[in-house]
């Protein structure tokens, strides 16, 4: 998985105009720095709409047409034509016009506006589009759909040259990440913008499924929530665990749990969803954080994944599993064997 946390995704939303200007100023930088990457934009486009176009020299954004729109970005030929239009998105509402408007902007002969959105809107942004495209009249008489075989989505305006192409974050910046392995610091800035991409992705709400809404999903957050208090009431049990003069916390803020003295250093145990949404660490929702081992402690975190191989998070979450197909009793008893033997590991080390 794409890292998130890149220094593009951290300062994003401090940028002017938010992580979409963010996104398309840097899509342009590498387009401009790279010969790699413009060269395989334009062929991307030309295979995608089998058709043969001017290819785009030099990119630049935010330009003012005559009608004093702002397309996020355009790709110009070596006469300066509009060759690419193109609207880079996150989750922002198409406007009326960015499909029709644009259109009419671009340079006689083949020419394409794109737009370059998180996978997860493909479907309902083209159609979207589509219906800004053909106005008041039907869109399978204004618009020819091409087959692309995967996500990628595209159609040629009847009776024009204009072309009007749908891609994903993902999909663009994999295909110039690929082309440019001669050039590591091109790598290294696109990187940065997938990270960003990947971090837009994921905090956003996305679209339910019907399956998402059905009455195991609600069973399921309640069991976790049953799990949860059966091993925090059986601390009263263990020396390792004290939690007197400490009460529940909704910190994290996307879970809960409650801190405690754990082996005789501050913890805090609860589900928190963040690192369970993540996809790059451990699947499941119970987290220990140990933030008050450090490198002052006779132990430390580290010390502790080296020995029994935890494969601890932010140097400071330790992922606590749950075993499948058994019966909740199991679960918690599987839960307090994980904590117990970290708290043993931390004593011995003392």
């Amino acid at each position: 998985m794409v890292e998130n946390d890149t220094l593009l995704a951290h300062l994003a939303h401090q940028i002017a105009g938010g992580a979409e200007n963010a996104a398309t100023e840097a899509l342009v930088y590498i387009l401009n720095k790279s010969k790699l990457a413009a060269a395989t934009f334009n062929a991307w486009i030309e295979a995608i709409t089998k058709v043969s176009m001017e290819d785009c020299t030099h990119f630049d954004t935010q330009v003012t047409a005559e009608d004093n729109s702002r397309p996020d970005f355009v790709g110009f030929d070596k006469d300066g034509e509009k060759r690419v239009i193109g609207e880079a998105k996150f989750w922002a509402k198409l406007q009326e016009g960015q499909g029709s408007g644009y259109l009419n902007q671009l340079a006689c002969g083949n020419a394409v506006l794109m737009f370059v959105v998180p996978d997860i809107r493909i479907d309902y942004l083209w159609w979207e589009v589509g219906r800004d495209v053909a106005g008041n009249e039907d869109v399978q008489e204004n618009l020819e759909f091409f087959e692309t075989g995967n996500r990628t989505r595209a159609a040629k305006v009847r009776n024009t040259d204009r072309y009007l192409l749908m891609v994903s974050w993902r999909d663009l910046l994999k295909a110039l990440h690929d082309c440019t392995v001669a050039e590591p610091n091109v790598q290294s800035d696109i990187r940065q913008l997938q990270g960003l991409a990947e971090l837009m992705d994921s905090e956003e709400v996305r679209p339910f499924g019907q399956e998402e809404l059905g009455p195991d999903v609600g069973r399921r957050m309640r069991d976790l929530r049953r799990l949860y208090d059966d091993v925090v009431g059986m601390w009263n049990d263990v020396e390792w665990a004290d939690t007197s003069g400490y009460g529940s916390s909704a910190q994290p803020q996307t879970g809960y749990g409650r801190y405690l003295v754990f082996a005789g250093y501050e913890a805090w145990f609860g589900v928190y969803y963040d690192l369970w949404a993540r996809g790059d660490c451990a699947d499941t929702p119970f987290w220990l954080e140990l933030y008050g081992l450090n490198q002052d402690s006779p132990v430390t975190v580290r010390d502790l994944n080296d020995k029994l191989h935890l494969n601890i998070v932010d140097d400071d979450y330790v992922p606590i599993h749950l075993k499948t197909g058994v019966s909740g009793e199991a679960v918690v008893d599987h839960i307090l064997g994980q904590l117990s033997r970290i708290a043993d590991a931390i004593e011995e080390a003392m």
